[in-house]
């Protein structure tokens, strides 16, 4: 990983005109934007929520609802209507994401 250590309260406080990226800190923006891409594909308005609810179960699967709530700072509930959502079906019984599966033990 780079040296991209700045917070969005330090970026915010900056001057946007004086705002100058390294090179190293643009490569991470450029890859976070290029890993973004896919699920731009599956909805131009994808939540972060999605994404993060995403990227928490398929980089530890097989944790429960709970777990990945704590971890993203939500709710379970909110957690469980996300999970939902990307998954085959989603909270509305209408065809959802089908970018995660739930196996119930």
């Amino acid at each position: 990983m780079s040296s991209f250590k700045r917070s969005l309260p330090e970026l915010q406080s900056r001057n946007s005109q004086s705002a100058k990226w390294a090179d190293d800190e643009k490569k991470v923006l450029a890859s976070l934007l290029k890993a973004l891409k896919p699920f731009r594909a599956y909805r131009h308005t994808m939540p972060l929520q999605y994404v993060t609810a995403f990227l928490l179960v398929a980089t530890d699967e097989n944790q429960n609802v709970s777990e990945y709530a704590k971890r993203a700072g939500t709710s379970q509930s909110l957690m469980t209507r996300h999970l939902a959502d990307l998954g085959a079906v989603n909270r509305y019984h209408e065809e959802g994401f089908g970018l995660a599966l739930c196996a119930v033990p």
